[in-house]
């Protein structure tokens, strides 16, 4: 060193933070992943309170005489209209990109509804001599409650937007397949003609099952031109999907009754087992068999077997009552099953946190 001057002192302190990502979560996602803010326990909580707490309103306004089963359907097509479709629109647009493999969830969607037929009707033909009887235990057993009533609802506890976003891709299918499929599934056990294309086209002409659709296209649309959401929309998603859910649910808690389930013990039995346990395998083998493992963090195995453990969709009971077939088989198959789900649903957010 030259004469006069002097090396400078290092500087004492404490030594530098160095912050390791899990090797689970990819850096380019980790400015836009929606991690949930609460806790899986307190997100757990939240679901199970949601659900319960809801149905158990409507069920107390229904035996208070505050409202009857025949106001149930205006105040789930109220929500339907209006709220539904804002929150479709917001999930959409948090939709995360996922890869391909996000295009296999709406045909796991459609051959897990196509592959429960053959498996459900010939346990049904040994159940119920009743023509009037086989349809609805086949609806049932092929159609479950994947929506913001259930399924999508677990899916964004478990997953949060993302999750949400990922489940209403999953649920693509169900509308036409319900209204195709269903009504010709119940024209074939009755011999009434009811035409599936007419009520498909229902679909479109009614405020409360055209605008969730148009929801998820304006938010698909809306994620192309502005492909990040603001936080605020985040936020609002913590409120509006709960909300929703909410909604539903209370309406159909203003229709529940207990008064005939016991009189289809052994079909009951049967469901659950097909609901909580060969369909969520099924599922499983599926996402396998597409080769889904691996992709995403896992997130759209995850959102296979949560809509894949789901209860009787209430869908089903709209078909069983428009061609006039055994409508207390149908009730006590929703009833319990939905009943069952909300008590089962910590289990299965614990399942989810495995794979």
């Amino acid at each position: 060193m030259e004469r006069g001057t002097r090396e400078p002192e290092a500087v004492s302190g404490p030594p530098p933070v160095t912050c390791h990502l899990p090797p689970s979560v990819p850096h380019s996602r980790l400015a836009t992943r929606d991690f949930p803010i609460m806790s899986p326990s307190a997100k757990t909580i939240e679901a199970v309170l949601v659900i319960v707490l809801s149905l158990a309103a409507g069920y107390f306004c229904r035996r208070r005489g505050l409202l009857a089963p025949p106001q149930a359907p205006r105040i789930s097509r109220t929500g339907l209209t209006f709220l539904s479709p804002v929150v479709t629109f917001l999930v959409m647009w948090a939709l995360q990109p996922v890869g391909w493999g996000a295009a296999a969830l709406p045909l796991i969607c459609a051959l897990i509804i196509l592959l429960m037929w053959p498996l459900a009707a010939p346990l049904g033909r040994r159940l119920f001599s009743d023509p009037a009887s086989r349809a609805p235990w086949a609806l049932c057993s092929m159609f479950s409650n994947q929506g913001t009533t259930y399924g999508t609802f677990i899916c964004y506890i478990a997953l949060g937007a993302q999750g949400a976003a990922l489940a209403t891709i999953f649920v693509l299918p169900f509308m036409p397949l319900i209204y195709l499929l269903g009504f010709h599934l119940a024209g074939t056990h009755t011999g009434r003609t009811t035409s599936p294309w007419k009520s498909f086209a229902h679909t479109f002409r009614q405020g409360y099952s055209r605008n969730p659709l148009l929801g998820i296209a304006a938010g698909l649309l809306m994620h192309l031109i502005v492909p990040t959401m603001p936080h605020f929309g985040r936020q609002a998603l913590e409120v509006l999907i709960p909300l929703n859910t909410a909604i539903q649910l209370f309406a159909i808690g203003v229709t529940l009754r207990f008064s005939v389930i016991g009189a289809y013990l052994q079909p009951v039995l049967l469901m659950h087992a097909f609901k909580f346990l060969l369909t969520p395998l099924l599922g499983l083998a599926l996402a396998t068999a597409f080769g889904l493992w691996g992709q995403a963090d896992n997130e759209m195995v995850k959102v296979v077997f949560l809509q894949c453990s789901t209860p009787v969709a209430i869908l089903s009971l709209v078909i069983v009552q428009v061609t006039r077939q055994n409508m207390n088989l149908a009730n006590s198959l929703w009833i319990t099953t939905n009943l069952f789900a909300a008590l089962w649903a910590p289990v299965v957010l614990w399942l989810v946190r495995l794979l």
